[in-house]
């Protein structure tokens, strides 16, 4: 498989999308 695809590499990414989400939101 692609390295994109890879079902790791892509929790990861969303790990990563979701926690500077919160950061933004939670920090001033």
């Amino acid at each position: 498989l692609p390295i994109e695809n890879h079902p790791y590499r892509i929790s990861t990414l969303n790990n990563i999308a979701r926690l500077n989400a919160i950061e933004k939101g939670q920090k001033p």
